[in-house]
């Protein structure tokens, strides 16, 4: 989460969106949430689709082109 703090223009309130549903689990809650508490994401969505403490198997990747890290979702 690190790259989008150094984004001012992308890293400011009502301009940094991160959807959420009933798909999202595991590594895309941590995500999200991550986003939210260093960010100035705003979640946008539905409830997850798991309890909030629940475990999550981390997988990390840099997302093209930006090389922003994010964690892959477990299959």
């Amino acid at each position: 989460m690190e790259p989008l703090r150094k984004l001012p223009e992308v890293n400011a309130r009502g301009h940094l969106f991160v959807l959420i549903g009933t798909d999202t689990f595991s590594a895309g809650t941590y995500n999200a949430a991550q986003s939210h508490s260093h960010n100035a994401a705003v979640l946008v969505g539905e409830t997850i689709g798991e309890r909030p403490n629940s475990c999550q198997e981390a997988d990390q990747f840099l997302l093209p082109p930006s090389r922003i890290p994010a964690l892959r979702r477990p299959r």
